[in-house]
């Protein structure tokens, strides 16, 4: 996983509470050296790509051929609450640790991942794909937020390869882009008055 990974700017920490920063740490030590792939998504993710937000947990992704063998080395699990994703969720150390299981598309997020401190995210176009995909409320105000901090082109450029992939999400990402605009616009405002 480390080979393929992409270190940067280690002044970015995760915006997480030390303990749950422990945890994270703990089960990803666990999963790098089982050799399984994943990435962490959700808040700790976001915090990566855009503007930290407070999480309680730590979400991780991985390949569906390893819950097994996930759930042999953190213990028992209960079966993670969502209607469109299959997945489980741990408790490590008192934290409720979630794995959504990846889906074919979803594999490659797994080898083009990034360093957050000394966490593993997906790069900025994955983590939105996942966003999408899930059509949660919480995950669109995430899209919001990552895509504030796209330039023009390179939002424009994931569009376009957007539109390939899944026209609906495309539609989608387009008009919460431009919520988020509008939103940056209100803001510039208030600041100039």
């Amino acid at each position: 996983m480390t080979e393929k990974s992409v270190s940067l700017a280690s002044s970015k920490t995760p915006f997480l509470p030390e303990p749950l920063l422990q945890v994270a740490r703990k089960v990803q030590g666990i999963l790098q050296q089982a050799h399984i792939p994943f990435a962490i998504i959700g808040g700790v993710a976001v915090g990566y790509h855009a503007t930290p937000r407070t999480t309680e947990d730590v979400d991780f992704i991985i390949p569906s051929e390893f819950a097994n063998q996930v759930k042999k080395l953190l213990g028992p699990s209960q079966p993670l609450s969502m209607e469109t994703r299959e997945g489980f969720t741990v408790t490590v150390d008192g934290f409720p640790i979630d794995f959504l299981l990846a889906l074919k598309r979803e594999k490659e997020a797994l080898q083009k991942t990034h360093q957050y401190g000394d966490l593993i995210v997906p790069n900025l176009w994955h983590l939105l794909t996942l966003k999408l995909e899930s059509g949660r409320t919480k995950d669109s105000q995430d899209i919001i937020e990552l895509s504030k901090k796209m330039a023009e082109a390179e939002a424009n450029k994931f569009s376009l390869w957007l539109s390939n992939v899944n026209e609906e999400w495309s539609e989608e990402f387009a008009s919460l882009r431009l919520i988020g605009q509008l939103e940056e616009q209100k803001q510039k405002k208030v600041a100039s008055s």
